[in-house]
């Protein structure tokens, strides 16, 4: 919200269940293959015993192995990791309808403001 950022555009909710089942109905799930940097990582741990999903992670980039991924609620602190993109704990991916090339000087928007805090947590040493 503080962002601008709408409950129609992203749901209201720290649920990734939630989220989850937002982005199936709004069809927002796209294939692995098709990951992208600023695209959602959905996890479902491997310890993991009830068939929920249990994380999310916002993709910095991707390579033709791996997933690098910009997280929060890891071990108490905002982090990065990466994951081989065959890493079954990644059960979907989610791409949210925003624009994908800003141009400068336009209001910010939903891939606006998540470039800026990315660069904004890497400037303070997230």
């Amino acid at each position: 919200r503080m962002l601008g950022i709408t409950t129609d555009e992203v749901p209201d909710t720290a649920s990734c269940p939630t989220f989850l089942k937002w982005a199936q109905d709004r069809g927002l799930v796209i294939p692995k293959s098709e990951a992208r940097e600023h695209d959602i990582a959905v996890f479902m741990w491997t310890t993991n015993t009830d068939g929920r999903v249990d994380h999310v992670g916002y993709l910095t980039g991707v390579d033709d192995q791996n997933w690098f991924t910009l997280e929060g609620n890891v071990y108490n602190k905002v982090t990065t990791r990466i994951f081989r993109r065959d890493d079954p704990q990644v059960v979907a991916i989610v791409r949210l309808p925003i624009s994908e090339d800003p141009t400068p000087g336009q209001d910010l928007d939903t891939d606006t403001a998540l470039r800026y805090l990315v660069q904004k947590i890497k400037e303070f040493g997230g």
